[in-house]
C-alpha cells in the first residue's frame, strides 16, 4: 500500500510540476524593446546658389514633415529590406535655413553643388532635423518626407522634396545599454516609394515630382537653390556740337516688385563716386546746391520698390548688381529741353562706352536696351545683363564769314601789304626823278 501511495503520489507531483512548467511557458511574456530608443538627430545642407556680384538677399526656407502610406513602400518580399512609414510625424522638427541680407559667400560653385565656377557663388546653412521625440521599438526602415516651402524668387535645383530613411537595427555589442540603435540616416533626393534604390527598376517617384532617381544618383546631402538675377548698367553719352561733355544729368532709377530688405550693390568705377558740386560753367548747372553722391548701394527699406537719384556725365555708367527674377525696373532722365538738349532713350539710339577694365584691356559695352523693364531671369533661354540709357544731344549754327580767331593776322596782312605798296611806290618815283 505504501509502494502504490508513493507511486501514486511520485505520479501526481509529476503531473503538477508538468502543468507549472506549461503554464509558465503560455505565460511567459515575449521578447519586449521596452520604450524603444530615441530617433536622435541628424543634418543636411541647405545651399543658396546666385551670381558673384549678387547680394545675398534675406531669404528664410521652411520644411515640412510627412510620411508616405504604407501601401506605398516595399514590404520586405523577395528578400528586400521592408520599410515602415515613419512613426510621429508630427514630433519631428526640422530647422529653419534662415539666410540674411549682404551676407558672406564663398566663390565656386554650379547648380550641383561645389566646383569650381568662380562665376557664382554660394552661401551654405546646416539644417538640423531632430527625432528625439520619436521612439523607435522594432527594428526596420522609417520613411519619412521632407519638403521645402516655396520661396519666391528662388527656384530648387535638383527638386524640393527629399526622402530621409531612418535605419534602425539591434544593437549586438557587448557594451550596449540598449537593444536597439539608429544604424544611420540616408537622405535621398525627391520622394521614393520603393526599396532604398538599390536598382533603377525598384525606384519609383510619386507624381508630385519630376526628378528621375538613378542608380547611383539618387543620394544627397543637400537642398539646393538658385537666386537669379541681373545687372542693371545705366549709362550717358552727349553728342552734338555743343554737348557739353562734364556736364551732369541726373538719372532716377525705381526698382520695384522687391521684398522689403533687398539690398543690391552699385558699382561706381566707371562713375562719380565722391561729391558732385557745381562747376563755375553755367552748362554744368543744375545739381544740388548743397552737392551730391552717387549711392553705392540700394536697399528696399518700404513698401516693394525703391527710387535712387544718379549723377554722370558723357562716357559714365554705374552698375547695379543683382536686381532679384521678378523685379521691375524704371530709368528716368531728368528734362534738359531748356538747355538745349534734344534726348533719346537706348533703345531708339544706342550708344556704345569703351573703358579699361582690370587688366588694362579694352571693353566696350552696347547700350541698346529699353528703359523699362521686368528681371525674368528663370524663364529666359540666355541671360545677359541689361544696358539702357539715354543720349542728349546739343547741336548749334555756327555763324558764317569773318572768324575772330584768325581775324587779328588779316589786319596784320593788309598793314604789312599796304607797306610793301606803298614803299615801292616811293621806289618807282625816285627812280623817275633821277
Amino acid at each position: 500500500m505504501k509502494k502504490k501511495t508513493k507511486k501514486l503520489l511520485a505520479i501526481v507531483v509529476s503531473s503538477i510540476l508538468m502543468v507549472l512548467m506549461l503554464a509558465t511557458m503560455v505565460n511567459a511574456a515575449p521578447y519586449s524593446y521596452g520604450e524603444g530608443i530615441s530617433g536622435g538627430e541628424t543634418q543636411f545642407s541647405k545651399y543658396l546658389v546666385m551670381p558673384k556680384e549678387t547680394v545675398t538677399p534675406g531669404k528664410t526656407f521652411t520644411f515640412e514633415v510627412t510620411v508616405p502610406a504604407a501601401t506605398d513602400l516595399q514590404d520586405g518580399s523577395e528578400s528586400k529590406m521592408p520599410i515602415y512609414p515613419g512613426l510621429n510625424p508630427e514630433l519631428v522638427t526640422v530647422e529653419d535655413a534662415v539666410f540674411t541680407s549682404g551676407e558672406a559667400g564663398t566663390i565656386g560653385t554650379d547648380d550641383d553643388g561645389i566646383t569650381n565656377d568662380t562665376s557664382k557663388k554660394y552661401v551654405e546653412k546646416v539644417v538640423k532635423v531632430n527625432f528625439s521625440g520619436v521612439k523607435f521599438k522594432e527594428p526596420g526602415v522609417y520613411r519619412y518626407y521632407i519638403t521645402e516651402a516655396d520661396v519666391s524668387g528662388c527656384t530648387p535645383v535638383t527638386g524640393k522634396y527629399r526622402t530621409l530613411d531612418v535605419n534602425v537595427v539591434n544593437d549586438t555589442s557587448a557594451s550596449a545599454a540598449k537593444p536597439l540603435k539608429v544604424e544611420s540616416y540616408v537622405l535621398y533626393k525627391g520622394l521614393l516609394v520603393s526599396n532604398q534604390g538599390k536598382a533603377a527598376a525598384d525606384v519609383q517617384m510619386t507624381a508630385k515630382d519630376p526628378i528621375e532617381v538613378t542608380t547611383d544618383g539618387d543620394k544627397c546631402d543637400s537642398i539646393i537653390n538658385k537666386y537669379p538675377s541681373q545687372n542693371l548698367y545705366v549709362g550717358k553719352k552727349v553728342t552734338g556740337n555743343q554737348g557739353s561733355k562734364d556736364k551732369y544729368f541726373k538719372f532716377t532709377v525705381t526698382i520695384s516688385n522687391v521684398a522689403v530688405g533687398t539690398k543690391m550693390d552699385v558699382d561706381l568705377t566707371h562713375a562719380t563716386s565722391t561729391a558732385i558740386t557745381n562747376g563755375i560753367n553755367p552748362a554744368t548747372t543744375g545739381l544740388p546746391s548743397a552737392g551730391y553722391t552717387n549711392p553705392n548701394e540700394i536697399e528696399v527699406t518700404a513698401n516693394d520698390s525703391v527710387s535712387v537719384d544718379f549723377w554722370l556725365q558723357n562716357d559714365q555708367f554705374v552698375d547695379i548688381l543683382g536686381l532679384p527674377d521678378g523685379a521691375h525696373y524704371k530709368v528716368d532722365e531728368a528734362s534738359y529741353t531748356d538747355d538745349g538738349y534734344v534726348t533719346t532713350d537706348s533703345k531708339a539710339t544706342s550708344f556704345t562706352i569703351t573703358y579699361k577694365n582690370s587688366e588694362d584691356h579694352d571693353v566696350t559695352l552696347t547700350f541698346d536696351d529699353e528703359t523699362e523693364g521686368d528681371i525674368d531671369v528663370l524663364n529666359a533661354a540666355t541671360v545677359n545683363d541689361i544696358c539702357t540709357g539715354f543720349t542728349n544731344e546739343k547741336d548749334g549754327t555756327i555763324p558764317t564769314g569773318v572768324i575772330l580767331s584768325v581775324a587779328p593776322w588779316v589786319v596784320a596782312g593788309i598793314v604789312i601789304l599796304a607797306g610793301v605798296v606803298f614803299f615801292a611806290i616811293r621806289s618807282k618815283r625816285k627812280y623817275e626823278e633821277q
